[in-house]
């Protein structure tokens, strides 16, 4: 905590309200996909967040909703971190059935453009 303090500066109150939503697949070779749990495990650490709860990750949107997930509760009762696994998928942005792009966007995948919108709004 002490090196993001650092980092952050005079915005470090501010950096502890933000939310944050990860999302990564387990054929991610490029990075390696612990990465991604300890930086939402990191930031749950700084803002509080000590209580973790399943995302039920089959229920999203998307052509391909395999994998896990986690929200991390501060104690207001509000979502700070969002982590998930989609299974299947490599590196590039996971856009369920939409996307044009043929290196970058994954079509096999959840829809997290439509997570990411729910995550922001609804809790």
């Amino acid at each position: 905590i002490s090196n993001c303090k650092a980092l952050a500066g005079s915005l470090y109150p501010k950096v502890t309200q933000q939310r944050i939503s990860i999302i990564y697949g387990d054929n991610d070779y490029y990075v390696d996909p612990k990465y991604s749990s300890l930086n939402a495990e990191a930031y749950a650490v700084m803002t509080g967040a000590a209580l973790k709860t399943p995302i039920d990750v089959a229920a999203q949107k998307g052509s391909n909703s395999k994998g896990v997930g986690s929200l991390y509760w501060r104690k207001n009762d509000e979502a700070a971190v969002s982590l998930i696994e989609n299974t299947g998928l490599g590196h590039n942005w996971p856009a369920g059935q939409g996307g044009s792009a043929k290196n970058f966007i994954n079509k096999n995948s959840l829809n997290y453009p439509n997570y990411l919108l729910r995550f922001f709004l609804s809790f």
